[in-house]
């Protein structure tokens, strides 16, 4: 029972350090692996730009009230 409430309190723990800083966090870093170079480039070069279209399309909607 002790290593019940113990494993509880450590989630809780961890939620209650971890939750704040995602939602106050203005910039969020996203990486990928996309091959730039070599025989593949050409999806990879695809793959790069329509991330950065999403992405830009995301931040123009405004879907996270700040």
């Amino acid at each position: 029972m002790n290593n019940v409430r113990r494993n509880i309190l450590v989630v809780l723990l961890a939620l209650v350090l971890i939750l704040p800083t995602a939602v106050i966090a203005k910039t969020i870093k996203v990486g990928a692996a996309i091959n730039m170079t070599g025989p593949a480039s050409t999806w990879g070069q695809f793959h790069a730009k329509g991330q950065q279209d999403y992405f830009r399309y995301v931040n123009e909607q405004r879907w996270c009230s700040r």
